[in-house]
């Protein structure tokens, strides 16, 4: 059992329960940490997320709550519920801030760009609090703070774009912000700070490490939404 972490100089520390700090590697609340051997200053840090794709379950247009109940699967706060449950009590609305606009069921999305067929930051944080009372919108939050809440153990729903490609919007003012014909989004689960690299949970295409600036400019193309659980 560990205690609390440490930030001295904006770097990352864990103690025990005697007070001692811990070096090497270790695993905290089922998340995998590297520490340094001298100083003890955490580098590394991969959670255990959920792995469920989107398509198998088919929900097609579902990549939002998908991300979200694989980060409450690494956190434990599932409530319970299956993940078509918590798709099914999605708020809807046509405007993405208040709700998922669009059927998440829908595999051609026929209605799209009238219906986005997205949930934006601001409602799925709200719908996240219910399961997660730590759930923050953090959008617009520097590249900086990602690393460090990742860190943390606190995975973090971001919205880039299919494959990390360059956004293709639609509409540059959907309800205030970019309306993205390629829009997904992805769990941030782990960091590297040694190789810069952000480990992925994308629920379509599963598992993957990528260099965090690739990110970045992803999650700034499509708005910079970013909910920290």
């Amino acid at each position: 059992m560990y205690g609390l972490q440490t930030d001295i100089n904006g770097k990352t520390y864990y103690f025990n329960n005697a007070g001692k700090m811990v070096y090497g590697t270790a695993t905290l609340e089922k998340t995998n940490y590297k520490f340094n051997t001298t100083s003890g200053e955490c580098y590394y840090a991969l959670l255990s997320a959920g792995n469920i794709n989107q398509y198998t379950i088919g929900a097609y247009q579902a990549c939002e709550v998908v991300a979200l109940y694989n980060g409450l699967i690494a956190l434990g706060k599932t409530n319970s519920k299956s993940i078509q449950q918590t798709i099914n009590t999605l708020p809807r609305n046509i405007n993405p801030n208040l709700g998922y606009s669009g059927n998440p069921w829908d595999a051609s999305a026929v209605n799209f760009p009238y219906n986005g067929y997205v949930i934006w930051a601001t409602a799925l944080t709200s719908f996240a609090k219910s399961y997660a009372a730590t759930a923050q919108n953090i959008s617009g939050t520097s590249l900086v703070n990602m690393e460090k809440q990742t860190l943390k153990g606190r995975p973090i729903v971001i919205w880039g774009t299919l494959n990390m490609a360059k956004a293709h919007i639609v509409n540059s003012n959907y309800y205030g912000g970019h309306e993205l014909s390629n829009s997904h989004t992805y769990l941030i689960d782990g960091y590297n700070a040694q190789t810069n690299q952000f480990h992925i949970t994308d629920s379509i295409y599963g598992k993957y490490w990528k260099d965090t600036s690739t990110v970045v400019k992803a999650y700034y193309s499509n708005n910079s939404f970013a909910l920290l659980l």
